[in-house]
């Protein structure tokens, strides 16, 4: 089937549907008196509008109802019924794009509804392109934030980043044009527009809010209980990192606060609320969520959740701002594809020589 877009998102659904119903060879009284007993629980659906609805023309309408919920409802049940379709025939009922397009055409559903129909978008792409269940528990890690991207990014033993998603990129304010420096890709400085963290006229300093002080005395201590190690065995690449560090703005007044207080901090695994005080004038909270990745010199993925179902809800719009075209260029950003920015100190401390 030659693949056809329309600007109308009327006919597009109305097109998907009525090759659906070709292609199954039911007449569309009959399908309509199977949705209907197989569904009791829908809204009556009258032969006008089912026609409307499964039609490809000028008389086309998406699927319609008093309320969301109701057109949710009345979409799944359709789905369902076409996909059970497909696998009861020999010849091909439903194909994969047509089912994703129709889920991007419905986003206005309730959620509920439409991750009923990302349930059955994952089975129907597990039956058509079987693989290895396993594959979506292991494997390589790069591989994986690439193909499951979140709210998340890898550090090293040394607290250099290793990778960023773009979804967590987009969530703290950074530009692809920030990689490029080296600041960028160690924790402590997190340096975004030329400036780091440490500095007062930074924008992320100002992403803590009030919270800044706590949070980078904080972070600092967990630093200094993660690489003690380091420092009592005069590990040269870490010397490496402190070296860069102490150079940075700010760095070494919190790095001394720190040194003289008696507090320890567990090394490892922890999660704390954090606040992201962003620029368009919102404020969410989130929960850090640090893990050890498997098969890895202990490096960590950091993975961002909400707290509170306003920061759940507005992360889908940021989700959708990160994914629209031109935004970024990748789903993942890896350190070592930015070393030719670096300096050979800077490189050797990043660990990529």
């Amino acid at each position: 089937m030659n693949k056809i877009n329309f600007h109308d998102a009327n006919q597009e659904s109305g097109y998907i549907l009525s090759t659906w119903i070709q292609r199954s060879g039911v007449d569309k009284s009959r399908f309509l008196k199977e949705l209907l007993i197989k569904n009791k629980h829908l809204e009556p659906i009258g032969y006008k509008s089912l026609q409307q609805w499964t039609s490809w023309g000028e008389s086309s309408r998406r699927i319609s109802g008093q309320t969301p919920g109701v057109i949710g409802d009345r979409l799944v049940a359709i789905v369902n019924w076409f996909v059970r379709e497909h696998f009861h025939r020999a010849q091909t009922v439903v194909e994969i794009d047509e089912l994703q397009r129709i889920s991007a055409l419905y986003r206005d559903i309730p959620v509920k509804s439409r991750l009923q129909i990302n349930r059955i978008l994952h089975c129907f792409t597990l039956e058509v392109d079987p693989r290895p269940l396993d594959d979506y528990f292991s494997g390589d890690w790069r591989r994986s934030l690439e193909k499951w991207p979140a709210f998340a990014f890898v550090t090293d033993r040394y607290w250099c980043v290793r990778a960023s998603s773009h979804y967590e990129m987009a969530l703290v304010g950074h530009k692809e044009g920030d990689l490029t420096t080296w600041g960028w890709w160690h924790r402590l400085v997190s340096t975004q527009k030329g400036k780091d963290k440490f500095d007062n006229a930074s924008s992320m300093r100002s992403l803590r809010g009030p919270y800044a002080d706590a949070y980078y005395r904080w972070q600092m201590l967990r630093f200094i209980a993660d690489t003690e190690d380091f420092r009592l065995n005069n590990d040269q690449r870490y010397n490496r990192v402190m070296n860069l560090l102490h150079q940075t703005t700010g760095f070494t007044s919190i790095w001394n606060e720190c040194s003289d207080v008696n507090q320890k901090l567990l090394s490892g695994q922890v999660s704390i609320p954090v606040p992201f005080f962003r620029e368009e004038g919102t404020l969410l909270w989130m929960l850090e969520v640090i893990s050890i990745i498997p098969d890895t010199d202990n490096f960590r993925l950091i993975l961002w959740t909400p707290l509170n179902a306003s920061s759940d809800e507005y992360l889908a719009e940021i989700r959708r701002w990160a994914d629209e075209p031109g935004r970024f260029t990748r789903k993942a950003f890896f350190v070592e594809d930015y070393q030719q920015h670096f300096s050979d100190e800077e490189k050797a401390a990043l660990g990529l020589i």
